[in-house]
């Protein structure tokens, strides 16, 4: 009668079981991972979009407590956009950052 429950994790679980909700959980969590060595790098730029880049996820969590966001196209499509968005961006600044910084010299 109803087509999902309003809530990712719960509509996750209960659709795909245990896999498919470990599935969701690491589809936010990876990222965040993956941002959080620039949470305390020095250069302003690169830490700006890993601050962009954990809050992404932690949105879509938000996101999902009331709507299964992800079983959209939109919503999908917004989330895979922007995460690339920004990791090409923060990859960059973070590069670039390490090739200007001076070494230091002993």
């Amino acid at each position: 009668e109803f087509g999902h429950a309003h809530n990712e994790f719960i509509d996750a679980f209960a659709k795909r079981g245990l896999v498919g909700l470990a599935v969701l959980l690491m589809l936010y969590m990876i990222p965040m991972r993956m941002f959080a060595p620039g949470l305390s790098h020095p250069d302003l730029p690169t830490r700006s979009l890993a601050v962009a880049g954990t809050l992404l996820p932690v949105a879509f969590i938000d996101f999902g407590l009331s709507q299964t966001f992800l079983a959209h196209n939109s919503g999908a499509t917004f989330y895979a956009f922007w995460l690339a968005v920004l990791w090409g961006s923060y990859r960059r600044t973070a590069y670039s950052s390490a090739a200007t910084r001076p070494c230091a010299r002993g």
